[in-house]
């Protein structure tokens, strides 16, 4: 097509639709958003603690209730200027209320395309909520107080009619105190009570002295009354001096003499009168002492009688007693009770009427309401921008379509022949010959290019090696572990705690049982996983000792890439991280032919591609070698 058949074309189709676009831009009316603020406080409330969240949702739902609009309409409806706002599923569509997130404060919006009407609807409407909750408190505050001297006058009546009751109680069965002991049925209970336990307590002494004298009579041992002890001891000291003087006779003169001595046969005379004197005191007394025993064991016997019989008669009456005492005792409880509500309930009534005020709830406007100057739909600038851009995309596409329709001849193709120059030694002189005509170009020297290398599995970052960390359960930890310690997922699936030696900080791993030193973290992984496990148990089995295969252990590894939200997570497998540890290596600068013994064995062909991440400075020795990855340095 002729360039001067494009432009006529481009620029009418741009006009028309640009036109066409623009137009029905701005027929859109404009729609502006007025927005106020209203702070709500549902006020502190010492009954109950105050949740402000419902209070500020009840607010909420009050505004755009139909009781509320129809107030509002009542207000529009004297004003012609809000004529289009003459019903209530109108006012509906236009106002709407919500809670600002976080806060007590609610935001009124009015939407619309009348934007001077907006600011003022929304304040007619807030007037009239704010006038609405202010009659509402006033009423509220009164009946609070109304019902607080209804409850205080309750409870005085109450206490007053208890108080009655429980005087009459006592009155009718003799309770005159509050203490059980001082009533007179309890006081003489007691006083029974105590003199048959002393009666008790005489009768056994008296049968044990009557017993102690019995058994020492029957044995021969002397007993005495505690009378004539002394009367008894006298004699004995009277026969022990006369026994005396007649021992300092027998000394001083012979038998013979003695013998014929009055003296001497007075003394014998006396020492044996006085014998038979105390023999004859021992055994009156003893039979004194017995008699007096039983005398008194009879008389306690006869005064624990009685007083059985005289507790007997008391104890029916005792326990009427004690059945009246318990009643008193709860109705007591329950006045005192009852009193401490009344005293609650007038220090209740005194806060209200000191401070319901400042209790109540409070509504504020927080400032007048406002309206941008720009309406929120449509954006005419992004709308006219979109419309020019269109119809030009538009023209274009017109503009190749019919060129389309109608191609242009295409011209005769001529053809010139290339004059290429061909670099080769000369025949003689060392002077190159220049050629024309179809031949091939020819390097100056062979050069073999190399073969594009196999795609390479991607490698992930230290946060991304992170996020898979934290998302892997206890077991995919266990396989990311060990791939970061340089085995494979067959080498752990195939391990068995045999092959483990933490204190050596190696494993047995793969066909060879090559020893594989650990790192970080799976050091720690297996040193967490190693109780109560037998040498023969899978490392990598589940907490019902079920091994692991490795299309599970997999499976766990895609598992954490999935929940860990990392970009093309199905992609991202062992051989992913495997390959993310070895190139962590490399760049380290370590030997790549040592690298199988850090690593295990590797495809001779992977080094065309690490050897590309070596920094190619003097390579590292193993033991210089950094092995634990970044993401577990703290581990």
């Amino acid at each position: 097509m002729p360039v001067n058949r494009r432009i006529p074309i481009f620029v009418s189709v741009f006009i028309l639709l640009c036109a066409a676009a623009l137009g029905f831009t701005y027929s859109i009316p404009p729609t502006y958003v007025a927005t106020a603020r209203i702070q709500v406080d549902p006020g502190a409330n010492p009954d109950k603690a105050q949740d402000t969240a419902p209070f500020v949702a009840n607010e909420t739902q009050a505004l755009t209730s139909n009781e509320m609009f129809e107030k509002l309409l009542g207000v529009v409806s004297k004003n012609p200027t809000f004529w289009k706002f003459s019903s209530v599923p109108r006012l509906r569509e236009t106002l709407a209320a919500a809670v600002a997130p976080g806060t007590n404060v609610i935001e009124l919006q009015a939407r619309g395309s009348e934007r001077e009407l907006l600011p003022q609807l929304l304040e007619l409407w807030s007037t009239a909520y704010l006038d609405s909750r202010g009659t509402r408190r006033t009423v509220d505050r009164e009946l609070t107080i109304e019902d607080a001297r209804k409850a205080v006058a309750a409870l005085e009546g109450r206490i007053a009619r208890k108080r009655s009751e429980l005087d009459e109680f006592r009155r009718r069965n003799g309770i005159v105190s509050p203490e059980r002991e001082e009533n007179e049925v309890a006081a003489e209970m007691k006083s029974v009570t105590g003199a048959l336990n002393e009666a008790r307590n005489k009768a056994i002494d008296a049968e044990s002295r009557l017993s102690s004298a019995k058994a020492s009579i029957a044995d021969g041992k002397p007993v005495y009354r505690a009378q004539d002890k002394a009367t008894v001891a006298q004699l004995e000291q009277r026969l022990l001096e006369l026994r005396q003087k007649l021992r300092d006779q027998e000394i001083n003169f012979t038998p013979q003499y003695l013998a014929m001595e009055p003296g001497v046969k007075a003394l014998h005379a006396n020492i044996q009168q006085l014998e038979k004197q105390i023999e004859d005191t021992r055994r009156t007394s003893g039979q004194a002492l017995v008699s007096e025993a039983a005398q008194d064991l009879l008389t306690a016997q006869k005064n624990v009688t009685r007083l059985e019989a005289q507790l007997g008669q008391r104890r029916n009456d005792a326990l009427k007693f004690t059945s009246r005492f318990a009643e008193h005792k709860a109705q007591t409880s329950e006045l005192t009770q009852v009193e401490g509500q009344l005293g609650q309930a007038k220090q209740r009534l005194a806060l209200l009427e000191r401070s319901e005020r400042g209790r109540e709830p409070t509504y504020e406007l927080l400032g007048r309401p406002t309206v941008p100057e720009r309406p929120v739909h449509p954006d005419y600038v992004l709308y006219t921008a979109a419309s020019v851009g269109g119809a030009l995309i538009a023209a274009l596409l017109t503009v190749l379509l019919v060129e389309f329709l109608n191609p242009r001849p295409k011209p005769e193709p001529t053809f010139q022949q290339p004059i290429i120059q061909i670099a080769y030694p000369a025949l003689s002189g060392g002077i190159p010959h220049r050629l024309s005509g179809s031949m091939t170009a020819l390097p100056l020297q062979h050069q073999s290019l190399p073969s594009p290398p196999d795609p390479i599995q991607r490698e992930l970052s230290i946060a991304e090696v992170y996020a898979l960390w934290e998302a892997a359960t206890n077991d995919g930890r266990l396989a990311l572990a060990s791939l970061f310690s340089g085995m494979t997922l067959n080498e752990l699936a195939a391990l068995n705690w045999s092959g483990v030696d933490l204190q050596r900080r190696n494993v047995a791993a793969g066909p060879t049982q090559r020893l594989q030193p650990i790192t970080a973290p799976f050091a720690q992984e297996l040193e967490a996983k190693r109780q109560q496990r037998i040498d023969s148990d899978a490392v990598a089995a589940t907490s019902l000792g079920q091994p692991y295969s490795v299309e599970d252990l997999e499976g766990l590894i895609a598992a954490a890439a999935y929940d860990a939200g990392l970009q093309q997570s199905e992609a991202i497998d062992s051989n992913t991280v495997r390959h993310t540890y070895i190139s962590f290596l490399v760049r380290q600068g370590v030997r790549l032919s040592e690298l199988e013994l850090v690593v295990g064995p590797m495809p001779p062909a992977s080094f065309l591609y690490y050897r590309n991440l070596s920094s190619g400075g003097v390579a590292l020795p193993l033991t210089a070698l950094d092995r634990v990855f970044p993401t577990f340095k703290g581990a």
